[in-house]
């Protein structure tokens, strides 16, 4: 509990960490400098970055060193795989080229594709996931085409949790590229899952990635793109040579450092943080149990991120449920934070059960290390509060 509030959105964002605040006060005092100058407080933040990159690189085992590019965010990150692969394509090959999501992925994954497939530019397919929220192999590899270029599956789910069988893809995908002319890049959004997963690219069989800052204790306003250095990217932002002349811009050397302390954090304390969020999921569907509150699991527990609880309440609108814990300083979603202003139900939920109705009434709780029992008694105490103010209302209509 965080003075007088419960926040459970950590899936949204989380808040920031002691460590990253440590790391990064100095650099909104005299370690301001712009990196790409050549005095000493230039290369004081030049230095700094070089420092990220490298805890960075040994985190995700990374090849070298300028595989990772510095972004703005994971929305940035998205954008420059996705839009950088496909006009590298379509400058040197002068043909459209197909592209492969799913239909749960990330927004600034699935919006981008549908964009450019507005434009003209791309052929697309998203992959329905099965009931469980899975995206399987065999239906990635029935879409397949000689023109694909590229395959991108999230990690871990941001609404769900649900953990994708990336190793499995990763193996399919290098089994077709052993007789493919044009080798399909595979890249996974991983920004919900390095607070539970171990993150390596290589272990994974990913020829990219993407990170977020935020969503892991750092700051807002950094991101990374780790690509396999061979991999041709035409850049979105032009100027100067920054990131190895992949990404113009100066630098958010703070921000940077933040994301770099937060992974390294995150990833050191599997260990530890695992088995305590799963304690306290565990924890919030007894207390829906024993207070006997009619709810179902949107996610089989086994192969979701142990942060993440979404469920389908069929005697509750979610929105109505949300606005009234908020009322009440408890927060939680109703769904991924970039959709949250747009009247439309849970497009994860939606897609997984082809039901309008279940993704309306399903809410989202996501934990962090600081969430006790305390708070999640008293949120389930909430619901129930809720429920029976809903089910007098509706008796006496």
């Amino acid at each position: 509990m965080s003075g007088d509030f419960i926040y459970l959105d950590y899936a949204s964002t989380a808040p920031v960490r002691l460590e990253v605040k440590s790391a990064t006060a100095k650099f909104f005092g005299r370690s301001f400098g712009n990196p790409s100058s050549l005095h000493r407080l230039g290369q004081e933040a030049l230095a700094a970055l070089d420092q990220a990159r490298v805890k960075i690189q040994t985190v995700v085992e990374a090849r070298s060193l300028n595989e990772i590019i510095f972004v703005s965010s994971a929305t940035e990150a998205n954008n420059l795989i996705i839009k950088g692969l496909v006009f590298d394509y379509l400058g040197r090959f002068k043909k459209i080229p197909h592209l492969i999501s799913s239909e749960i992925d990330h927004p600034s994954v699935v919006e981008t594709m549908k964009e450019l497939e507005r434009l003209g530019q791309i052929h697309l397919s998203l992959i329905k996931p099965d009931r469980s929220g899975l995206i399987s192999w065999s239906g990635i590899e029935r879409v397949i085409r000689p023109n694909t270029i590229l395959i991108s599956i999230h990690l871990v789910n941001s609404e769900t949790g649900v953990i994708q069988e990336i190793k499995k893809i990763a193996e399919g995908i290098g089994t077709i590229n052993q007789s493919s002319e044009v080798k399909i890049i595979f890249h996974s959004d991983v920004s919900q899952a390095a607070t539970t997963e171990r993150i390596s690219i290589g272990a994974l069989g990913l020829d990219g990635l993407t990170l977020s800052g935020h969503k892991i204790g750092g700051l807002k306003g950094a991101g990374a793109l780790v690509l396999n250095q061979k991999i041709k990217l035409v850049r979105l932002l032009s100027g100067s040579d920054q990131e190895f002349g992949r990404r113009a811009g100066t630098e958010n050397v703070a921000a940077v450092v933040g994301l770099a302390t937060a992974l390294e954090l995150s990833q050191n304390e599997l260990d530890q943080t695992r088995p305590k969020l799963d304690r306290i999921r565990s924890y919030l569907i007894e207390r829906l149990n024993s207070t006997k509150i009619d709810f179902e699991l949107n996610h089989q527990l086994v192969n979701s991120s142990a942060k993440i609880l979404n469920i389908y309440l069929p005697r509750a609108e979610a929105r109505d449920l949300m606005i009234f814990l908020d009322q009440n300083n408890v927060f939680v979603s109703a769904g991924m934070a970039c959709k949250a202003r747009a009247p439309i139900p849970s497009p994860t939920v939606y897609s997984q059960f082809n039901s309008s109705e279940r993704a309306r009434r399903s809410l989202r709780f996501s934990f962090g290390r600081s969430t006790t029992k305390k708070e999640i008694d008293r949120t389930v105490g909430l619901i129930e509060v809720f429920l029976n103010r809903a089910a007098k209302f509706n008796n006496q209509r």
